[in-house]
């Protein structure tokens, strides 16, 4: 009789405890903000293949992957991604 009452608790105990993280899992919005953003090539190294990208009003840089059809001067549409602190260029496209 002890040993099955040990056991219910046991597993109720472990079943309530299962069930915390998912609890908690919904209480954190760490989606990071994105906004898309047009950026013009300014320089683009073939050595190492990243293009440097500045906003129209100059005040920002970023470095990302070149590709190939890529040209100094043209115009880029990125997804601007803030993650902690940091900001990130993703899926960036040739502006039309």
């Amino acid at each position: 009789m002890r040993r099955r009452l040990i056991q219910n608790i046991l597993i109720t105990g472990l079943l309530v405890i299962g069930l915390v993280p998912l609890v908690h899992a919904g209480d954190q919005d760490k989606t990071p903000a994105s906004r898309g953003i047009v950026l013009t090539i300014a320089a683009i190294d073939p050595k190492t293949a990243t293009a440097t990208l500045k906003t129209p009003d100059g005040g920002e840089a970023f470095q990302t992957t070149a590709y190939a059809s890529w040209k100094v001067g043209d115009k880029v549409e990125c997804d601007l991604v803030r993650a902690d602190r940091v900001q990130e260029l993703h899926d960036c496209k040739p502006w039309s």
